[in-house]
């Protein structure tokens, strides 16, 4: 990773930087890198920690790729909202508009980095800009939580907590890969894709005419023009 930034309040965070462009080996030297990954996984595998994340699987990935260690899965800004909202965006962006009380759009400072024209200062303060507003997300998705739980919504805390159980998991299983028979997949393939043809042609005679059933536009003007049907 590039770097790692970790927030502490609303308004504290700090950024953590591994690569450099002036520095082709990295930011610190081997035995500097060595002991600050070290104390990192002290703080983000701690068994007390509660650790926040905005997709929290994408860096747990990283983590376990280049630091070799699964940090803690406290909470997911995005499942949480997923949970109570699960039709709406779900970027840190929209997010923070949503429940940052000061929100304005910062995403283009430095998600698309560009050192040739961009100090690389610019991209940690970027970085420690998505960890303040992640911090700030979850203390309000929480409060949010509880008032949807007594407005009725009384099976939403352990929607809530299903996502985050089951996420460690999910990564887990994504790092390790899951075993394929291709031969019976394509198999399997071939035999669904059969049955569909199958299946659209049964439709097709019950309905006197050719039919795609993929396209909105054929299945609208059967519905409500060949058989009349009240929208």
């Amino acid at each position: 990773p590039a770097c790692l930034g970790i927030a502490w309040s609303r308004t504290e965070a700090i950024c953590i930087p591994f690569m450099c462009v002036e520095r082709l080996t990295g930011y610190w030297t081997l035995e500097e890198e060595t002991e600050l990954v070290w104390l990192i996984r002290l703080i983000l595998a701690h068994p007390m920690a509660k650790v926040i994340w905005q997709n929290g699987a994408y860096d747990h990935q990283y983590e376990w790729r280049w630091h070799f260690y699964l940090p803690n899965m406290g909470w997911d800004t995005m499942l949480a909202h997923h949970a109570m909202f699960s039709t709406s965006p779900k970027g840190l962006d929209h997010l923070s508009s949503l429940y940052c009380d000061y929100h304005v759009y910062w995403k283009e400072d430095g998600r698309l980095w560009d050192p040739s024209t961009m100090p690389e200062e610019q991209y940690w303060t970027y970085n420690c800009e998505d960890c303040v507003r992640t911090y700030e997300i979850a203390d309000q998705e929480e409060a949010a939580i509880a008032s949807l739980t007594q407005g009725g919504w009384t099976k939403l805390p352990e929607v809530v907590a299903f996502q985050h159980e089951v996420q460690p998991v999910i990564t887990k299983m994504m790092l390790r890969g899951v075993r394929s028979d291709d031969t019976s997949r394509t198999q399997m393939a071939m035999t669904l894709l059969s049955f569909a043809e199958h299946v659209n042609r049964e439709l097709e005679e019950l309905c006197g005419q050719p039919l795609n059933i993929n396209s909105p536009k054929q299945m609208t003007e059967f519905f409500y023009g060949v058989l009349n049907q009240s929208p």
